[in-house]
């Protein structure tokens, strides 16, 4: 008897090719398509849950040199009402926008506070700048942590503590 023999590859032999094309497409793209998720989400381009407008009317932003020139007329036109102007990073950074952006903001009839951008070891210090008719009170900010702190690195955060920094730069307008 005979054998039939075929000069087609099998089913099996022939699907093993493409499962390793896609398998090394999946691994390729997997890696992108990951960084550009965390790269939109980290710059806020897309977030996870929007606030309802009829919860939450009011809508404010903050703004510091890191938006470089703002145009609070659309800002304000935008529907936002309030926003918060970086006045100070850690113990001795003065906002190079500071003064400008708080001036544009009041400007175009916005409400305006001041916040200031803690660091790590720093003491809890007073960055008030005088709060001008119908403005917002001052601010810190709470950044999102993505490491688990120290004991150490929590404690340095209280006023009062031996590990702060006595002083804070005050802001100019």
């Amino acid at each position: 008897m005979q054998e039939l023999t075929s000069k087609t590859p099998s089913r099996r032999s022939r699907l093993r090719p493409v499962g390793l094309r896609m398998a090394l497409v999946v691994l390729v793209l997997a890696p992108v398509v990951a960084l550009l998720g965390h790269a939109l989400l980290d710059r806020g381009i897309i977030w996870f849950q929007e606030p309802d407008p009829d919860e939450f009317p009011t809508r404010g932003l903050d703004v510091s040199h890191h938006q470089g020139i703002v145009d609070f007329k659309r800002v304000q036109a935008s529907g936002f009402s309030f926003v918060y102007v970086k006045a100070t990073e850690g113990a001795t950074h003065v906002d190079s926008r500071f003064r400008a952006n708080w001036t544009g903001a009041r400007a175009a009839r916005l409400a305006v506070g001041a916040y200031r951008s803690r660091v790590r070891r720093q003491r809890q210090g007073s960055t008030d700048v005088e709060r001008s008719r119908g403005g917002a009170p001052g601010v810190g900010t709470l950044a999102l942590c993505r490491f688990r702190s120290t004991r150490t690195d929590a404690s340095a955060e209280r006023p009062g503590s031996e590990l702060a920094h006595p002083q804070v730069r005050q802001p100019r307008l």
